[in-house]
């Protein structure tokens, strides 16, 4: 089979970062034939390190260069005109979160892709993590029961925790009504990050989503999650879950046998190396029956940190090659980026309840 042929459109650093390291190690499996920036130098630099042309106009790249996927990397503000452009030239998008800064450019995109027969996968990779598709395997084999409370703790900001809370529940599972409550509080001046200045406010955002099967969503998220030392590293937070049978907290699992038996299995997260390079095989619970997520992409030397965006792309890719919808797809980042903005909207409001009104499928 041949390679899938990829473009990246945007060429910051996320993308040298994270997409042209993965490029590289999925190869065969995809290729990049191309690249665009507006502006000359990045465009060159991520050109040469992956040996490919490059090029300052999206319409020449779409001319002289030959794929399948747009990998959307630029702004979230200017996600609109690279989108709708490669739409028109009949090509598949990978677009990177959030779908699009406003509801309205989301709907342009969308309403354009449905016209052309063109996929969209947006490369949501918190609810891609490992770990959490492993608990999502837990949770549909049963092992829960129903899930009740879905509790997110610093996991991900905005759209990032509204996804991962969704994913625990299903795709198929949409806001009814949402609410949140934004505080200011004063902290230790300190060094946030590096390079960046020092902070003196710590901003909270607490959120409540009301979900259409009667399930709630609790979403928490600091200002200084990502990179104080005031608080934990953001990879130590995990969510938790009460179902009806269970429940899950941080990497600890929870099930009730019989009536008054709390019982506890363990997992065990097995690796393989592929060049030099640990990266996970599979997760298994000590369970009856036994339960295993898979990594699809174990072939690869991705470390855990690479893998969610990596599957957003085997799956896109998947998707095409079955004819098939995306698993997540442009739907569902829309229906994220809606609820983080409804999130804004209510916290302005100091918690007033918004109605979620489902106005796309």
């Amino acid at each position: 089979m041949e390679p899938v042929r990829i473009a990246l459109i945007g060429c910051g650093k996320r993308t040298k970062n994270i997409y042209v390291p993965i490029i590289k190690k999925m190869a065969p499996f995809i290729t990049c034939t191309g690249v665009y920036n507006r502006s000359e130098a990045p465009v060159q630099e991520i050109g040469m390190m992956l040996g490919v042309p490059f090029f300052t106009s999206i319409e020449e790249l779409i001319e002289k260069t030959r794929f399948d996927i747009a990998v959307i990397c630029v702004n979230r503000a200017a996600h609109l005109v690279p989108s709708l452009t490669c739409i028109k030239a009949g090509k598949h998008l990978l677009i990177e979160t959030p779908i699009a800064e406003s509801l309205d450019d989301a709907r342009k995109i969308i309403a354009l892709a449905d016209k052309a027969g063109v996929t969209i996968e947006i490369a949501e990779n918190v609810p891609r993590h490992p770990e959490l598709l492993f608990l999502r395997k837990c949770i549909q084999h049963g092992l829960f029961g129903k899930i009740n409370i879905v509790y997110s703790n610093f996991i991900g900001h905005g759209y990032h925790g509204v996804s991962s809370l969704r994913s625990m529940l299903g795709w198929d599972v949409v806001p009814r009504s949402v609410s949140a409550l934004r505080r200011d509080f004063p902290v230790v001046q300190h060094e946030w990050r590096d390079g960046q200045p020092e902070r003196n406010v710590e901003t909270w955002t607490h959120g409540i989503i009301d979900f259409s099967n009667n399930a709630v969503g609790i979403y928490d998220f600091s200002s200084l999650t990502y990179g104080s030392p005031l608080r934990r590293d953001k990879k130590e937070n995990m969510l938790t879950l009460y179902g009806e049978k269970g429940m899950i907290w941080n990497s600890n699992l929870l099930v009730l046998e019989g009536r008054k038996n709390r019982q506890m299995p363990e997992k065990s997260i097995k690796y393989v190396t592929i060049d030099g390079v640990e990266t996970i095989d599979c997760i298994v619970l000590d369970s009856s029956p036994e339960i295993e997520w898979k990594n699809p992409l174990s072939a690869y030397a991705l470390d855990t940190s690479e893998i969610g965006i990596a599957l957003s792309l085997y799956e896109l890719v998947t998707a095409l090659q079955e004819n098939q919808s995306p698993e997540y797809g442009a739907i569902n980042g829309y229906i994220d980026r809606k609820t983080e903005i409804l999130f804004e909207e209510s916290a302005e409001q100091d918690g007033r309840k918004c109605l979620f009104n489902q106005d796309i499928r």
